[in-house]
């Protein structure tokens, strides 16, 4: 059995870093981040960036082609050690948003309708008219959360506790 594979009904304790994480699972929908995956060490909790050709490392990221090309080794080589981190679709972080909007995120119904009325189908337009850091902040907290909900029920079906750190 592969070390970083849990015994069968025994659960291991996993340090993740929470912002690398986070940043790992928006990546589908992050075009600033290029065509990268991100995969999961199963033994250290660290995130593993990985583009599939070294140029697009170097273009996008400005990263050494051999670090790419060792990071892909190691992934193929230990399947069972490194796993991908399911990003999030674009329309995810869409249902994110109504239901923030949905939520009672604020007693204020003047600032609730404001919001509500600036979602117009794309979180990025949202952000821009909503034009209010506090409310762009909660719902950034509330996505946060939601991201750290699905990310534990996946991992606990891996047998792994996550501890965020």
């Amino acid at each position: 059995m592969n070390q970083g594979t849990p015994q069968k009904g025994k659960f291991k304790k996993l340090k993740i870093d929470d912002a690398m994480f986070q940043l790992a699972f928006q990546s589908v929908y992050d075009y600033q981040l290029g065509p990268v995956k991100a995969y999961l060490d199963m033994e250290s909790g660290f995130i593993v960036w990985l583009f599939e050709d070294d140029e697009d490392a170097v273009r996008e990221w400005n990263m050494d082609p051999a670090e790419n090309a060792a990071n892909r080794q190691m992934v193929q080589e230990f399947p069972d050690r490194y796993i991908e981190i399911p990003g999030q679709m674009y329309k995810e972080n869409s249902d994110f948003l109504e239901e923030f909007l949905e939520s009672d995120w604020t007693d204020d119904n003047e600032l609730q309708q404001l919001a509500s009325s600036a979602y117009s189908g794309s979180v990025g337009r949202w952000v821009n008219a909503v034009n209010d850091e506090d409310v762009v902040h909660k719902f950034e907290n509330f996505r946060r959360n939601k991201i750290t909900k699905i990310a534990e029920k996946y991992l606990r079906k891996l047998k792994i506790k996550v501890i965020w750190d």
